[in-house]
């Protein structure tokens, strides 16, 4: 039998139009192996300029010829016109470079664990790589490019030493345009310590990942790099999926024990744990941990139980960059919390930032921690079993923050909130030239307007406000409901806030053998198709069309009038070259369309499908292409 695989790869122009290209590897008749054609457009990572995208609601759509993202060349050359770059850094940047244009390639684990004991900086792939338990020493700056097309598998068990593993210190090893472990191959991203164990004797080092998809069946954790001098960063668009599908085994793993976490600007990275007795999804064990999430990144985590464990009390930091997104759901009802110990964590939600969270246990927030907000930015805090904070006394700082709100799905002991300050705990910034005042809602009833940066006392049920009294009210009422809120009212410029696409995934179809009856497909998803609204104005609305504008194809063959979108509301519409309307989203700040999607078969299923007759099967490449567009819709 001939197989025939169907990747769908995405270009994402501005985010007013972007567009989802798909590309699929050709079979080779005599042989498993495959090799990919090339991908049309560009990764969903390649944005257009970040001021432009600003304005998106005001400008036309945008088309861009940008493809694959930028070479190690484009990069590098990127990275010399910044100022502040040493020459050290700029001649490392340079050799990489040119490494990058001249790679060693490999196409089995032999040749890889040569090229690797040999010194190479810049290995690209060839073919799939399975090195089973095989230990390869690195002891030079590496990185290992799988070309957008190859896997790289190991089963090295619990030790330090088997897999690829650091060897020296001062270095850095990079993963990039591959992906690790198969869903296929059992066991083939599994080691106790990583995909590069750094043991406690290694300083002064990274592991960096972009543009990685990571799957393991073992619930092998990808990152183990615990010394403080270390680096974990995150580059381009990633993903990572860890179950444990094997009954008996004891797993208690965690996404990456390490001490501090880099996610670059734009990047997009997506965390899924299931099955696991993970203690935490980031663990520290010899420093404070941090995580920081430069400008634009995204990263999204569904995990069971608690987003950070740390062995140290004080010092724990988060930080949210401008623009940046962290999205987190967890599951667990004692363990599912943002930190799980009563240590000190302190939060900064930079301009424009987001902060969006969903745990099933109270989070600890004493003395030392904060929550600190900046202009622009929103936190929306959901504990769905109870209250956010547990018993909290630690301080919340409002600096023309766009929205602060706290939600349980149950309620709380004392209030949503779960804060027991003894003194002023939730504080105003003096307000700026935009913000006029903040409306207070309890159960998105507005109750009374914060017409000036009075702080507030929250202490049990007691809900006390500095210099201006609360109506009598308004304490009961917000005591006794499930969500209160604080949103911002602004000056109106005519022009507040903005519509736009903020993320659009990546579509794998998989790999199929032709068969005698007509198939029905359903994409794997990487990343999310999400929606931001931010404008201020009342009953804003918006509506999510798609078109085909290339059908999949393979030679002379298409696949035209076979894909269907099915909505949230269940209807299923052809996608053809007429532009379809598939969503419409009222009075949302963000919706995340792909959360809604499924793999059902039945009448529940949502998203994306395709069928293929027996006589449209035939083994090949097939590439294709569709545009989205989002539009806004005025108010009445």
């Amino acid at each position: 039998m001939k197989k025939m695989l169907f990747f769908c790869g995405m270009l994402l122009l501005f985010p007013l139009l972007p567009k989802t290209a798909f590309a699929a590897a050709a079979s080779d008749p005599s042989s498993d192996r495959q090799t990919s054609g090339d991908i049309l457009g560009g990764r969903s990572d390649v944005l257009g300029d970040p001021e432009k995208d600003k304005s998106i609601t005001a400008e036309p759509a945008k088309q861009t010829d940008n493809i694959l993202g930028m070479s190690s060349a484009d990069q590098t050359k990127n990275k010399e016109g910044n100022s502040a770059a040493s020459s050290d850094e700029q001649k490392a940047t340079g050799a990489a470079s040119a490494a990058a244009n001249n790679p060693t390639l490999v196409g089995d684990a032999a040749e890889l664990e040569q090229a690797i004991r040999a010194g190479e900086t810049y290995i690209k792939l060839t073919a799939d790589i399975n090195i089973d338990q095989l230990g390869i020493p690195v002891k030079n700056s590496l990185t290992i490019d799988g070309d957008n097309k190859y896997t790289y598998m190991y089963n090295g068990g619990e030790n330090w030493h088997h897999g690829i593993y650091f060897a020296a210190n001062n270095i850095e090893i990079t993963f990039k345009n591959l992906k690790i472990g198969d869903p296929k191959v059992s066991k083939s991203a599994n080691n106790y310590y990583g995909i590069a164990p750094a043991d406690d004797s290694i300083n002064n080092s990274k592991i960096i990942v972009e543009n990685v998809d990571y799957y393991s069946d073992r619930g092998a954790q990808p990152f183990h790099m615990r010394m403080k001098t270390n680096q974990i960063v995150f580059k381009g668009k990633n993903s990572f999926f860890t179950t444990k599908k094997e009954a008996g085994i004891a797993c208690v793993q965690e996404f990456a024990e390490g001490t501090n976490f880099l996610f670059e600007e734009n990047s997009d990275t997506s965390i899924k744990m299931e099955n696991n007795e993970l203690v935490g999804t980031f663990w520290s064990v010899f420093a404070p941990i941090k995580i920081e999430l430069q400008k634009n990144a995204r990263l999204k985590v569904d995990s069971c139980n608690a987003f950070i464990y740390s062995d140290v009390a004080l010092g724990n930091k988060l930080i949210i960059g401008e623009g940046a997104v962290l999205d987190v759901n967890e599951t667990d009802k004692v363990k599912g919390k943002l930190i799980f110990q009563d240590h000190e964590l302190d939060i900064d939600v930079q301009e424009n930032g987001r902060l969006i969270t969903n745990t099933a246990a109270p989070t600890p927030f004493n003395l030392n921690s904060s929550l600190n907000l900046g202009p622009g930015s929103k936190a929306k805090l959901k504990n769905k079993n109870g209250d956010f904070y547990c018993l909290g006394i630690g301080t919340i700082k409002i600096d023309n923050a766009d929205e602060l709100s706290f939600e349980t799905g149950k309620r709380g002991g004392t209030s949503p909130t779960g804060l027991t300050g003894l003194k002023d705990n939730l504080l105003f910034v003096a307000f700026n030239n935009d913000t006029r005042d903040y409306g207070i809602y309890a159960d998105d009833q507005r109750l009374e307007t914060q017409h000036q940066p009075s702080s507030w006392k929250i202490s049990g049920k007691e809900f006390d406000r500095g210099t201006v009294f609360l109506y009598p009210d308004t304490p009961d009422k917000i005591k006794e409901a499930s969500s209160f809120k604080l949103l911002r009212n602004r000056i109106s410029s005519g022009n507040d806030g903005k519509l736009e696409l903020a993320s659009v995934p990546d579509f794998d179809f998989g790999d199929h053998l032709v068969a005698d009856t007509t198939q029905i497909l359903r994409p794997a998803v990487k990343g999310t198709l999400t929606v931001e609204d931010t404008r201020t104005k009342a009953g804003k609305k918006s509506k999510l069309s798609l078109k085909v504008i290339q059908p999949l194809k393979n030679g002379d063959l298409e696949l035209a009038d076979l894909l269907t979108y099915t909505n949230s509301a269940g209807q299923e519409q052809l996608l053809s070259d007429q532009t379809v309307l598939i969503e419409e989203t009222v009075d949302q700040d963000m919706r995340e369309i792909s959360s809604e999607w499924n793999m059902a078969t039945d009448g529940s299923a949502r998203g994306l499908k395709l069928s293929v007759p027996v006589e449209k099967q035939k083994a090949g490449t097939y590439t294709g292409a569709m545009e989205w567009s989002l539009e806004d819709v005025p108010s009445n």
